[in-house]
């Protein structure tokens, strides 16, 4: 009895070099990564610029941390599983 759960390696490798070569969904695999990235890079970047300064301003300022602990504070508990739908 055999039970087939995974293709064969030269079948995986076949489909690789054919998403490189050939446009899935419109783009190439390479177009598709760069578009990831590109999102990724966005994220951060937009991280960076938000959090650094409001880190910053919540330390010299005690009246901007009680007002935005709270929001932080909300978020704390939830288990971080579960914030896998909004990555």
């Amino acid at each position: 009895m055999k039970i087939d759960f995974l293709p064969a390696p030269w079948d995986v490798a076949t489909r690789f070099a054919q998403l490189v070569a050939e446009p899935f969904a419109g783009y190439t695999l390479g177009q598709h990564l760069l578009s990831s990235f590109q999102r990724f890079a966005t994220g951060f970047v937009l991280a960076v610029l938000v959090g650094i300064p409001l880190g910053l301003l919540m330390a010299w300022f005690r009246w901007i941390d009680r007002i935005v602990s709270p929001a932080f504070d909300a978020v704390r508990f939830v288990a971080p599983i579960a914030w896998v739908p909004f990555v």
